[in-house]
């Protein structure tokens, strides 16, 4: 959660209001469903070896674009429509690209 609370700093001195972040799989999939999203980071791996692939499909149905936050090896990602991947530890300059990119979509 440290990084996802310096990610939402980073999206907020942007100029951006970030919403999260959130921990479990439930909190991700309530603000997947109910937020007016402009797009989204997604940490792949959650709380309790959660994954957020779950999260994936309703961003997708919704039109929403996003990008994965990992430090793993995970061959289901590759398999879905990433705006980007993002390798932790991350830059600011790579979050701030990754963040500039989904809202130009």
């Amino acid at each position: 959660m440290l990084l996802a609370d310096d990610a939402a700093q980073s999206i907020h001195a942007m100029g951006l209001d970030p919403v999260g972040p959130v921990g479990t799989l439930e909190g991700a999939i309530g603000l997947a469903e109910t937020q007016r999203l402009d797009g989204a980071l997604l940490d792949v791996r959650l709380r309790r070896g959660q994954r957020v692939y779950p999260v994936v499909e309703i961003l997708w149905r919704r039109r929403i674009p996003f990008c994965f936050m990992t430090a793993y090896s995970d061959h289901q990602i590759e398999h879905m429509p990433a705006a980007a991947v993002l390798r932790k530890p991350l830059s600011q300059p790579a979050l701030r690209q990754a963040v500039q990119a989904l809202l130009d979509r």
